[in-house]
C-alpha cells in the first residue's frame, strides 16, 4: 500500500494517497504519510498526523521537520529530546544535521 500511495501522490492525488493509508499506525506507513505531506508542502497536515501518536524512531525526524516548518519549535524540540533519550546515534545525527 505504501508504494501505491506514493504513486498516487506523485500523480497529484494527495488526499487519495493519504486516505489509502489512513487507518494504520504502522511506523513505516506513518513515515510514508509524512513524506507525502512533506512532498506536497502540507506541513500542518503532517504535524496533525503525529500529534496524537506515540513517538517512533522511524518517523521522529520527519515529525520534527514538519513541526519546525509550521513554526512549532517547542513540538519539534520534543521530538529532538525524545531522540536524544531513546533514539540511535544515527537519529541524533540526523537532527544535528537538520538544525
Amino acid at each position: 500500500l505504501n508504494f501505491e500511495a506514493k504513486l498516487l501522490s506523485l500523480q497529484g492525488k494527495i488526499d487519495e494517497a493519504l486516505d489509502l493509508l489512513n487507518n494504520s499506525e504502522d511506523p513505516q506507513v506513518i513515515t510514508t504519510r509524512l513524506l507525502i505531506c512533506i512532498d506536497a508542502g502540507n506541513f500542518s497536515q503532517g504535524a496533525e498526523l503525529v500529534d496524537q501518536l506515540a513517538i517512533n524512531e522511524k518517523w521522529c525526524d520527519d515529525a520534527a521537520y514538519v513541526n519546525a516548518r509550521i513554526g512549532n519549535k517547542k513540538k519539534a524540540l520534543t521530538f529532538l529530546d525524545w531522540a536524544k533519550k531513546h533514539g540511535t546515534p544515527v537519529l541524533e545525527l540526523q537532527f544535528f544535521v537538520s538544525k
